[in-house]
């Protein structure tokens, strides 16, 4: 499924949605460790793009629906998501064993030498746990979703959202969940129409920026979205 889009604020060039290949993950690791500065802090700068690299390869594996945005073959934009009939044990087996595989490179100090990588490790696992537990039942979800900040407003995001939306209606998903921050542009969420399930305190980014850091769980009960979203 493509949709090729012109806009004169592109200079002409071609906006297109495609699915995600695996030659997309050098270039996608580049624009998610440029937008996600809280990762340089976490390690040293030679080694953030390689620690998204892999963050990039775990939320692959976490996913069964991967997009992206491309002008001109660079990657803009983003959106892995999930949707629980399509994901297999396999699926889920793969992404807990490599989400052990991270974990162990990041305490080694294989993405550069943290200074307490161990209480890294410790406030990563208490915000997944929390995560979890503020979450609703859901069999649709937004694994990762990202803008390149210099093509926000242009309705990239949007249409990234239509799009994963449109796949779940047609899988009779019934309500799709998702994780941000403070950190994050969680307005974006409440324009489109998805609503704050929960608020926790996001233990690893409070302990990285030193800021007492919320997390945010949202919702999207697919029967309220309209049927605005038409392929070409």
């Amino acid at each position: 499924m493509i949709l090729t889009r012109f806009d004169k604020n592109f200079n002409s060039d071609p906006l297109i949605f495609r699915f995600f290949k695996m030659s997309d993950t050098a270039d996608s690791a580049q624009f998610v460790s440029k937008e996600w500065p809280v990762a340089s802090i976490l390690t040293n700068k030679t080694k953030t793009v390689l620690l998204m690299h892999s963050y990039l390869e775990l939320c692959r594996l976490s996913s069964s629906y991967m997009e992206v945005a491309c002008i001109s073959n660079k990657v803009v934009g983003l959106l892995f998501g999930k949707i629980e009939t399509d994901c297999t044990l396999k699926v889920k087996i793969e992404s807990i064993f490599y989400s052990i595989i991270v974990l162990i490179k990041i305490i080694s100090g294989k993405y550069g030498k943290l200074s307490k990588p161990l209480l890294s490790v410790k406030n990563l696992i208490s915000t997944e746990i929390k995560s979890q537990q503020s979450s609703p039942k859901s069999d649709g979800e937004i694994v990762l979703f990202m803008v390149d900040s210099e093509y926000r407003g242009q309705g990239i995001g949007k249409t990234l959202m239509d799009r994963f939306v449109a796949v779940a209606k047609d899988k009779r998903v019934k309500r799709i969940s998702l994780y941000t921050d403070t950190f994050c542009n969680w307005q974006f969420y409440e324009k489109y129409g998805f609503t704050r399930y929960s608020t926790f305190k996001n233990d690893l980014r409070s302990f990285i920026t030193g800021e007492n850091v919320k997390g945010f769980i949202y919702i999207l009960n697919i029967n309220n979205t309209p049927d605005s979203f038409v392929t070409e």
